[in-house]
């Protein structure tokens, strides 16, 4: 009768994704692998480890905070060509999505420029003196 093998907890089933990235990037990456005698998926598991808590603080300092999901709404924004413009420019140069570009702007705006707005709609008086 076979052995049941127990699974192994470092082990993780591997699911490949078809992603999006710069050639140059990818290319970096296999060649960091092949160097350092490591799977392009160590690799990946190294650079999230060493990368990914420090991004994600900054990039909630920056307005990205995802539990504020749930509370998205539709609105109909007046945003002229102008506006569009800008805004795509901005996401040519980083690649985050022109909704988000917006959506971080915004926030940024009312926080540092006009004071921080509360949920009624009045200005943070702590803000504004």
């Amino acid at each position: 009768m076979a052995k049941k093998r127990k699974p192994d907890p470092d082990k993780l089933p591997t699911l490949h994704r078809t992603i999006r990235l710069p050639g140059q990037l990818w290319q970096d990456l296999k060649i960091l692998g092949i160097r350092e005698g490591k799977p392009v998926r160590s690799i990946i598991h190294d650079a999230l480890d060493s990368q990914l808590g420090g991004m994600v603080g900054v990039l909630k300092e920056l307005g990205f905070h995802g539990d504020e999901l749930e509370n998205d709404k539709l609105v109909r924004a007046p945003l002229d060509d102008n506006v569009i413009a800008k805004i795509n420019y901005a996401r040519r140069q980083t690649g985050l999505p022109a909704v988000e570009i917006l959506r971080l702007c915004l926030a940024r705006f009312l926080t540092t420029e006009a004071g921080e707005v509360s949920q009624t709609g009045a200005k943070d008086k702590r803000k504004s003196q």
